[in-house]
């Protein structure tokens, strides 16, 4: 059996922060199909004010 990989998804998600960051056409597609908007309570915002809120939760963890 190969050994498990047990890198933390905040390893993860931080090794991965920038090419997220540089991909993002913000576009709002992703915002129209997540699937976490109505539990956080946030579906009726807008998409492009999501994703700057995304963006700069990735960027800065704020």
């Amino acid at each position: 059996m190969p050994p498990v990989d047990e890198t933390s998804f905040e390893t993860a998600l931080g090794e991965r922060v920038q090419d997220m960051l540089d991909g993002c056409t913000r576009c709002g597609k992703c915002a129209k199909v997540c699937p976490s908007l109505v539990p956080a309570g946030i579906s009726d915002a807008q998409p492009e004010d999501l994703i700057g809120g995304i963006l700069d939760l990735v960027r800065t963890g704020d």
